[in-house]
């Protein structure tokens, strides 16, 4: 019997959610990201990949907002706690 509390989004659920943070601060396309599972020692992380430029930088600024660290790189490796924060954000934007 699990008892894990986690909800387990998908790379695909995780990208659309960072797109439409990205919609949400002005950019229109969405081939800005690029997610990809990756498993590593028993927990769940996701590679987020964002293209150069203003689009990284915006959304480096609201997740930076969302998880209370600086993003840095070109490659972003999100825990499983990390990806349920910023679904939880999107979920209380929405009700207000």
């Amino acid at each position: 019997m699990e008892s894990s509390s986690h909800v387990l989004h998908s790379p695909e659920q995780l990208c659309e959610e960072l797109n439409r943070l990205l919609y949400n601060a002005g950019f229109t396309a969405s081939d800005f990201v690029e997610v990809k599972p990756a498993p590593v020692g028993g927990h769940a992380r996701y590679l987020v990949n964002v293209v150069q430029g203003k689009p990284r930088f915006a959304l480096a600024d609201v997740l930076e907002r969302i998880l209370h660290r600086p993003l840095l790189g070109g490659l972003w490796v999100l825990p499983l706690e990390e990806v349920e924060a910023i679904f939880a954000a999107a979920g209380n934007s929405s009700k207000a």
